[in-house]
């Protein structure tokens, strides 16, 4: 009995130094803001910069948006680009959907469904919906072409809050190349 007490105090004392929740203090922006003191605060510089080249290519169906058309183009290009869908010939007649970087496709649907459930109880503006899923599934769009996400993709597969998410694709900067 006196063991256990002395290993649980042991690791209590030791898990500020062992790094324990140090990725929980990252995603929730803990550490995002710098006090520079006399009660001023600056943000800290964006985690992920990744550049974003123009595209003009159109996608042949448009999927409309709930919140209208700044999104539906937007939400159109990103179904489109990560979700493959193969018919199966062979045995029982199903389809297969393949998505490409899952993990990000997951953390951009799960905002999008709490996106839209927050206009709809009028928590947010629908500007402001507009304004930042925009930037949700421009930063999603963008990232499907970039080769280094691993990390980034880490982050969102270990998160499930919808917040905690939003926060993390608030740290994507994107820049126009």
């Amino acid at each position: 009995m006196n063991t256990r007490v002395i290993i649980i105090c042991v690791l209590g004392l030791l898990y500020p130094y062992c790094g324990f929740g140090q990725a929980l203090n990252a995603i929730s922006g803990k550490e995002s803001l710098v006090h520079t003191g006399a009660g001023s605060e600056k943000t800290e510089k964006e985690k992920y910069v990744y550049h974003v080249y123009e595209t003009t290519s159109k996608v042949a169906f448009e999927i409309p948006h709930y919140l209208g058309e700044p999104c539906t183009e937007k939400w159109s290009r990103f179904q489109a680009n990560y979700t493959r869908t193969y018919d199966q010939n062979v045995g029982f007649s199903s389809t297969t959907v393949e998505f490409a970087k899952p993990a990000i496709y997951h953390a951009v649907n799960k905002i999008n469904k709490y996106i839209v459930k927050a206009v709809k109880k009028k928590n947010v503006t629908r500007e402001e919906a507009i304004r930042l899923l925009s930037h949700v599934l421009d930063c999603a769009n963008t990232l499907l072409y970039e080769d280094d996400t691993t990390q980034l993709e880490k982050s969102l597969a270990s998160t499930k809050e919808p917040e905690l998410l939003i926060k993390i694709f608030k740290q994507i900067k994107l820049v126009k190349a």
